[in-house]
């Protein structure tokens, strides 16, 4: 439950790439939310939604996962996840 990621909607990263796709830019882009979300926050996420309780089979304190950087899709695109 300690695991943190950052996820991103599917749709948003197929309009990502299509940003990428259609632009002249040559560049290496970071398809990704900027933020990350511990594993313990969508567990209780699905638990309101769908009322599942999901329980975590480890309870590892992992280290911090980096925050990855999206400035490059902000700057050449005006793209943001949603």
């Amino acid at each position: 439950p300690f695991y943190e990621r950052d996820y991103v909607c599917l749709n948003d990263v197929v309009s990502a790439l299509i940003y990428i796709g259609e632009s002249e830019h040559r560049k290496i882009y970071n398809v990704a939310s900027g933020e990350n979300i511990r594993n313990q926050d969508l567990f209780s996420l699905f638990e309101q939604v769908l009322g599942a309780k999901i329980y975590s089979t480890q309870n590892l304190q992992p280290a911090p996962s980096p925050v990855i950087n999206v400035e490059r899709m902000m700057d050449d695109f005006s793209w943001r996840a949603t």
